[in-house]
C-alpha cells in the first residue's frame, strides 16, 4: 500500500491548534492557608520594602517575576510590582500561585 507524507496546509494547521490546546493547562485551587501565605508575603513586601519573587500562572507555562511590592489594590484585585526604577507590571491576585522571600 502506498503511503504519503504530505500533509494539506489546513490539516497541519489543524493539528498543530489541537496539539498547543493539548499543552494548555488549567489554573489550580490554592487552599485558604496558601492564600494566607501568599497575602503575607505580598504585604511584608509592600510594609518592609522586600524583594520578593512570585510565580505567575500562564496557560502554557508559569513564569516569575522578582520585584518589591509597591502597591495592593483591593478593589481591582491586583498587586504592583516594582521591578526596578522605571518599570512595573501589576499582577491579579488570582493567577499567583506563590510567593519566595529574599
Amino acid at each position: 500500500m502506498w503511503h504519503s507524507r504530505f500533509i494539506l496546509p489546513e490539516h497541519r494547521e489543524s493539528m498543530l491548534r489541537q496539539e498547543k490546546e493539548n499543552r494548555r493547562k488549567k489554573l489550580p485551587v490554592l487552599d485558604e492557608q496558601e492564600k494566607e501565605d501568599i497575602g503575607q508575603k505580598l504585604a511584608m513586601s509592600l510594609k518592609l520594602g522586600r524583594e520578593v519573587t512570585i510565580r505567575i500562572f500562564g496557560e502554557f507555562e508559569d513564569r516569575t517575576l522578582t520585584g518589591i511590592v509597591t502597591q495592593m489594590d483591593q478593589q481591582t484585585r491586583q498587586a504592583k510590582i516594582s521591578i526596578d526604577l522605571d518599570d512595573w507590571e501589576r499582577v491579579p491576585f488570582s493567577l499567583i500561585l506563590g510567593v519566595d522571600e529574599g
